[in-house]
């Protein structure tokens, strides 16, 4: 693989960090094992150039001066809105050490199941971790579609070849790629069949919201008649009786 040289240099850690971002640089950090931390600044676009090609599992040549240091992009930092990078941070590798990271896997060639069968590519894994020394870090790892030759063929981690010295991580048994028969005209129709029977359900639920509200503000008014009705029947029952008591005492008063 081809090294990615990328240029650094020695920044004054009293500049503010958005002072540097206006020069078009981006600010970082290099840092590790036995060697002297160091703030430093890298040309934005260099650095876009660099890390697009290498992202964070390849070893750059980080070139301060005079000096070349290898190092891994650790972590980048991105602007909330923009997306554009606003800090790094580099770690200093030691190529005699092993080191274990992620990998993206590269998926290459074509399955006979899918071009002549019509099948659809499911992928159940985008990364791999490997461990391996620094020296023999490797930026992806392929995965040959030529395996997929019918809809039983399965590629599991076992079939990656990898170089010698590097180690993954993962089960062998466990899945990488298969490929889906496609689906049968029935199927099709069952499916959409389903799809508008849910759809139908949705909207008579949105419809019958409305229904119900109502009905429930419709017995919400009988209650309140019926209440008032009661309370009406209630007082003329008081009325009524407080009436009975003062006729009998005023006919009691009488035969006094």
């Amino acid at each position: 693989m081809e090294t990615i040289v990328l240029e650094a240099t020695v920044r004054d850690g009293k500049v503010k960090p958005n002072v540097i971002r206006s020069q078009k640089k981006v600010p970082a950090v290099y840092y590790g094992e036995g060697v002297k931390n160091m703030s430093l600044a890298v040309d934005y676009n260099e650095f876009r150039r660099a890390y697009l090609s290498g992202g964070e599992n390849t070893i750059m040549d980080l070139k301060v001066g005079d000096t070349t240091h290898k190092a891994l992009v650790y972590q980048v930092q991105l602007n909330p809105v923009t997306d554009a990078f606003s800090h790094v941070d580099f770690i200093a590798v030691d190529m005699n050490k092993e080191v274990t990271t992620h990998v993206a896997l590269k998926f290459v060639g074509e399955s006979e199941a899918v071009r002549s069968e019509g099948g659809m590519l499911i992928t159940q894994l985008t990364e791999v971790t490997i461990t391996c020394l620094a020296k023999d870090l490797v930026h992806e790892v392929e995965v040959d579609l030529s395996l997929l030759k019918d809809f039983n063929s399965v590629i599991h981690i076992e079939h990656l070849k990898v170089p010698a010295g590097v180690k993954i991580e993962e089960a062998s048994d466990i899945t990488v790629a298969t490929v889906q028969a496609p689906k049968s005209d029935e199927e099709i129709a069952a499916e959409e069949a389903a799809e508008a029977a849910a759809t139908q359900q949705a909207m008579d639920a949105v419809k019958a919201e409305p229904v119900a509200a109502e009905e429930g503000a419709d017995k919400d008014k009988v209650d309140a008649g019926a209440g008032e009705e009661k309370d009406e029947k209630s007082d003329k029952a008081d009325k009524a009786d407080k009436a009975g008591k003062a006729d009998k005492a005023d006919k009691k008063e009488k035969k006094e």
